[in-house]
């Protein structure tokens, strides 16, 4: 199965509320993924140029009352 038309987003490098940092890399892996090896996984240069706050709000805005 390919996921590769699903637009992936960036979002903060640091905590929005707390000047404290807890790394998820226990939970999510050194690559965001579970380090777990998938050889037809998208590679980084699909992720989209927008920032993800910003696709959050465009996004919601655009479908607003979609059921």
């Amino acid at each position: 199965m390919t996921f590769t038309k699903i637009p992936v987003y960036s979002g903060c490098e640091k905590p929005m509320v707390t000047a404290e940092r807890h790394p998820g890399s226990h939970y999510h892996g050194k690559d965001g993924l579970g380090d777990a090896p998938d050889p037809s996984a998208p590679g980084t240069d699909q992720i989209q140029t927008e920032h993800g706050v910003n696709a959050l709000v465009r996004l919601s805005q655009e479908h607003t009352g979609i059921p």
